[in-house]
């Protein structure tokens, strides 16, 4: 019996051990000589001191002590990059490249995707949309999902969608008590989410989708909560998982959702997407993307919903953070607040407006100065400060530089958009840099910096770029249209001056603005 319980401790310390030294490997050597590797090339960026174990999270983490948002450190490391072509990121154990150069972009495009492709590191939020075209290889099928649901959102599809855009806006805005105070990221959520509902679905599922659903809260206890909540707290959730230290040193247990947080995270997500079929199993409104979905014998059930699913969680999300960081923008610099009203008051653009007559796709596109001001908010601060991450099928070469099979890219958004390369005086908000006809643009191209090629990043590139662009750019000017001409608000003083303010998904700034009606 001593025996047998010897052999059981025996094997049960030497397992502990191998696993203990992956760990070290994992987490130390493999991160360190991959960091070492790159040193070599010139044009390739790594940090003076490496960091063990954190990394280049470190950075965000201290962001986040400090109140600001957790990719500022980002931004300020743009104008230092601008020699560079790429940087070797750490993020625990899964080092990366980022691209931050035109000319990286430009190379890392022309080899997807037969030679670059997504990548699924199943976590974060890959496993909240694993099953999307969002992080489905590229093959023949996933494309063709992808190409349906870009044609169904298209700047003419999507026009035919303004009044329910102006009707939501309206609905939520009247629901904001005067000199009340809210947190305007739950406020444009609540537009976006009805909006997106209303357009995959139809109107009439708008109740369907606040029905309210068990959510499994840390500590046992239970929420019930609408399907925009559920949206919510999923997607916070699984951000979260990137910097669990589980997620670090015990990958299997977030990778197979055996312990909390990740079980009870993937408990929430399957009552989540059964709430998305039973939306998708009532829709009866023939104009909505969802009928039209329906009506395709070449998707399977599984395929569409959580397709539809997609764009319920990238798209308003997102559309809801690219607005409130514009209307942030707009109360910090007042003067361009006053160019954008002189522009809605030359063209006409009022509440009463507004209220008695169809706001159409040629009035919304003759807003010359408003599309300038969303161009500039959405480079000044992106809602997705990072695109999601691909990977080289095979040995690979950019920029001068080999990469073997299996490495990790990332195009770096901050990096494109304040670099000094590409533009004028890229830390000002200055919506007249995207006006062919303004000095301030006349002067940029001049110095060659007026953010051509590659410099945009705000939507990504290539043949995974953000198939809903021209939806979200729309419904963003619409939702400010409506918003600019109904309510008066202001911004805390304190928020306004604060350094490193950002309003991306995972920020915790929190944009409090009071209300006024107008």
């Amino acid at each position: 019996m001593e025996e047998i319980l010897f052999t059981i401790l025996k094997y049960i310390g030497i397992s502990v051990g191998l696993y203990l030294a992956y760990l070290v490997y994992q987490l130390l050597v493999f991160p360190y000589m991959y960091w070492k590797t790159f040193q070599k090339y010139p044009n390739v960026y790594t940090t003076q001191k490496f960091i063990p174990f954190l990394g280049d999270v470190k950075d965000a983490l201290d962001d986040h002590k400090a109140g600001r948002a957790f990719y500022s450190h980002r931004i300020k490391q743009a104008a230092p990059l601008k020699d560079y072509d790429m940087k070797v990121r750490i993020e625990g154990q899964m080092p990366l490249i980022m691209l931050h150069s035109n000319q990286a972009i430009e190379e890392f495009c022309k080899l997807q995707p037969h030679k670059i492709d997504r990548f699924d590191p199943k976590k974060g939020l890959n496993k909240l949309g694993k099953d999307t075209f969002l992080f489905k290889r590229s093959t023949k099928q996933t494309l063709k999902r992808k190409k349906l649901l870009t044609s169904f959102l298209s700047l003419n599809s999507s026009s035919r969608h303004i009044p329910c855009m102006v009707k939501f806006t309206k609905e939520v805005l009247e629901s904001l008590g005067e000199g009340t105070t809210h947190d305007f990221v739950d406020v444009t959520n609540i537009i976006s989410f009805n909006i997106f509902t209303s357009v995959l679905f139809g109107a009439d599922m708008i109740a369907l989708a606040e029905k309210k659903r068990s959510y499994k809260m840390p500590g046992g206890a239970v929420d019930h909560i609408s399907l925009r909540e559920f949206s919510i707290r999923l997607f916070k959730a699984h951000y979260a998982h990137l910097f669990h230290p589980l997620t670090i040193t015990l990958k299997f247990l977030m990778t197979y959702n055996l312990v909390n947080p990740f079980k009870r995270d993937r408990e929430n997500y399957l009552t989540y997407m059964e709430a998305m079929k039973e939306l998708y199993l009532n829709c009866t409104e023939k104009e909505s993307i969802c009928q039209q979905i329906l009506d395709r014998t070449d998707f399977t059930e599984f395929e569409k919903i959580n397709d539809l699913n997609a764009f319920i969680l990238a798209g308003a999300e997102t559309s809801s953070h690219a607005m409130v960081s514009t209307l942030f923008f707009l109360k910090k610099y007042p003067r361009t607040l006053q160019k954008l009203m002189k522009e809605f008051e030359d063209n006409g653009i009022t509440k009463q407006f507004v209220e008695s007559q169809t706001l159409t796709k040629e009035i919304v596109e003759s807003l010359d100065y408003l599309a300038c001001v969303v161009k500039e908010a959405l480079r000044m601060d992106n809602p997705a400060s990072e695109p999601f991450n691909y990977f080289a099928v095979e040995d690979v070469n950019i920029c001068g530089v080999p990469f073997p099979k299996g490495t990790i890219f990332r195009k770096d958004i901050n990096a494109g958009h304040y670099s000094p390369n590409y533009w004028k005086d890229p830390y000002e908000f200055v919506p007249e840099r995207f006006d062919v006809e303004s000095e301030f643009f006349q002067e940029a191209s001049k110095e060659g910096k007026i953010g051509a090629g590659y410099s945009k990043r705000s939507f990504s590139h290539g043949t995974r770029a953000c198939p809903g662009q021209s939806f979200a750019v729309l419904e963003i000017k619409v939702v400010l249209i409506v918003v600019l001409t109904h309510i008066g608000y202001t911004v805390d003083d304190a928020l306004l001056d604060k350094e490193g303010v950002g309003f991306g998904i995972g920020s915790e700034c929190i944009p409090s603005f009071k209300v006024t009606k107008l």
